[in-house]
């Protein structure tokens, strides 16, 4: 053990020891002469995650999958973290064992992100997507009203030396803000020196910024629709929808894939139609009266009816059925694969995903 600790402090000691060294020296993998740090168990995880928060400095990722989180002092090297991440298979093995186990296996049918569903599915999870329910809802979020989200604004943040805030690295927020950067020609250095993911928590993003210590996010509904009405000094001065249009020639992109379990589905055939059928005309109803549904949502402790009223109408939910929607789910995972292929679990979801009900 000694041997080891002294292996991790040759470097440290080389360019000089902080106090965050001290820390960071006693936890994890040690990668790129410690300037990025790997925690090896959910306790190391929650005690990088704490480090970040305290010291304020470096990014902390957290990845979309059960895995080790990432301590990067050097924001430079957040791609190569991104990547180390990712190679920790048997990891990441752990969080599809838990939502098999835990999740899926308890409610047969479960909401998740686009790019998570064909991730668990190409992991070998046996399930299938019965539906779209939501499309593309990120917004950037500014200070300053007369910054947009256009290249001119990322020259000049790069210039006075801020930083776009995005929640959790490897999650849509993320994929589609560098699809879009990309687009624009900015390189991966140039995205690493703008955002920062320090903060992976859309709520305290939204928090963060409505208590004037942070000036740039982008946020998904309902967090945007929270920074907007709770600060007057929070205005919504970009639309990544917009730019996907422009970019794609597509009007939006999955966001929430609705899947469900293939043995509960191949067993209950009338009742997973029956409960498509109540979902389907939910939504209907939130959309068509956000008003009527505002106490309904607060009611079950999801978000206050003050801010689910004027939120919904941007939360562009939906109702497809996977076939209709197979198109457009195709298009998005092909650009996301392209950005990182370990985030749809390294290749396109095979037809057996798309079920047919």
């Amino acid at each position: 053990t000694e041997g080891f600790v002294e292996t991790k402090m040759k470097p440290i000691l080389e360019r000089g020891v902080t106090e965050l060294d001290v820390h960071l020296v006693k936890l994890g993998r040690h990668f790129e002469k410690g300037h990025i740090v790997l925690g090896k168990n959910e306790k190391e995880n929650e005690m990088l995650e704490a480090l970040g928060k305290e010291f304020k400095c470096g990014v902390v990722l957290i990845p979309d999958v059960p895995g080790p989180s990432a301590f990067v002092l050097d924001k430079k090297l957040v791609e190569k973290a991104k990547k180390l991440i990712s190679a920790k298979e048997e990891d990441q093995k752990l969080l599809f064992n838990q939502l098999q186990k835990i999740g899926l296996k308890v409610n047969s049918i479960a909401a998740l992100p686009a790019n998570t569903a064909a991730n668990l599915y190409n992991k070998g999870i046996d399930i299938q997507l019965v539906a779209v329910t939501g499309e593309g809802m990120l917004y950037f979020l500014s200070r300053d009203p007369d910054l947009d989200f256009s290249r001119e604004t990322i020259d000049i943040l790069l210039t006075e030396n801020e930083f776009i805030h995005v929640p959790a690295p490897g999650s849509t927020p993320d994929l589609v803000t560098r699809y879009i950067m990309a687009g624009w020609d900015a390189g991966e250095e140039e995205q690493s020196a703008v955002l920062d993911f320090s903060i992976t928590s859309p709520a305290q993003l939204a928090q963060m910024l409505i208590a004037g210590k942070i000036d740039y996010a982008v946020l998904p509904e309902p967090f945007a629709t929270m920074a907007e009405i709770k600060s007057p000094d929070v205005y919504r001065t970009g639309d990544l929808q917009e730019s996907w249009l422009v970019m794609t020639g597509i009007s939006s992109y999955p966001m929430t894939a609705l899947v469900v379990q293939r043995e509960f589905a191949e067993a209950n055939t009338d009742a997973l139609g029956q409960i498509l059928q109540a979902v389907e005309s939910s939504i209907a109803a939130v959309v068509g009266n956000p008003g009527g549904a505002a106490p309904l949502i607060e009611q079950f402790d999801i978000l206050s009816a003050a801010l689910a009223e004027p939120a919904i109408p941007r939360c562009s939910l939906m109702y497809q059925s996977a076939i209709e929607a197979k198109d457009a789910f195709e298009v998005y995972l092909q650009i996301m694969a392209g950005l990182n292929p370990d985030s749809i679990g390294g290749k396109l979801p095979d037809e057996d995903f798309y079920a047919e009900y």
